[in-house]
């Protein structure tokens, strides 16, 4: 091997390690860092009822008590020093995509102390605020005995509000206590027109309650 090699080598090295060094700078929410795990239990199949996201708080509960998640399958995704709008961009990866339940969400410590930059309580709302994504499609696209149940309650009250059923899961988000968002993605006028027309419903309280026990099986206590 001549000098000359031994300095395009050397060059070779050091232009690798730049951009790595450049690709962990990008990587601004740590996408990566879960991204093996979240693999390997999409790949399972298995079902976990419960996904924890946030900051260092979230992330030394699972170090603190390592069997309260592994007893009830409960995921952990906590990242120490994070804020709202890095664990925002994760969010998807992270949480929805791994098909849970419900999710839980601990942050804002980190957006006050401005870990990443300037912060408000608005910023901090804004970032954390529930997003329903694709709301609609399990309900459509999967047949188990809680969408069975689901539609079941839907047949009924279609007939009472004389809308259709995405609507009416809809007008059923949007009542929710927690002010979801749903997310609606489509460049159907015709979708876009029958998702506005949801905002009108007024759904009864008693018939929110119904779809409710429908999608949990039980009475709520």
């Amino acid at each position: 091997m001549t000098l000359e090699d031994d300095i395009r080598i050397e060059i070779l090295d050091k232009s690798k390690s730049v951009s790595n060094e450049n690709n962990e700078m990008l990587d601004w929410a740590n996408l990566k860092h879960f991204r093996r795990e979240n693999e390997k239990i999409l790949d399972s199949g298995y079902s976990h009822k419960i996904v924890f996201i946030g900051d260092s708080i979230t992330e030394g509960w699972l170090e603190f008590d390592p069997d309260f998640f592994r007893k009830n399958s409960f995921i952990n995704r906590g990242i120490g020093g994070q804020t709202s709008p890095q664990i925002l961009l994760r969010f998807k990866q992270d949480a929805i995509h791994l098909n849970p339940k419900m999710v839980v969400i601990n942050c804002g410590t980190n957006d006050i102390a401005e870990n990443t930059g300037p912060s408000s309580p608005a910023m901090i709302v804004d970032n954390i605020t529930p997003m329903a994504w694709s709301p609609l499609g399990a309900v459509f696209k999967s047949s188990t005995a809680q969408t069975k149940r689901v539609h079941k309650c839907l047949d009924v009250l279609t007939s009472k509000y004389n809308v259709t059923k995405d609507q009416l899961l809809l007008a059923w988000i949007l009542k929710h206590p927690a002010q979801i968002h749903p997310v609606i993605g489509t460049t159907t006028k015709e979708r876009v027109i029958a998702a506005n027309n949801a905002t009108t419903i007024e759904l009864e309280l008693e018939d929110w309650f119904a779809l409710l026990i429908a999608s949990q099986g039980h009475k709520v206590p």
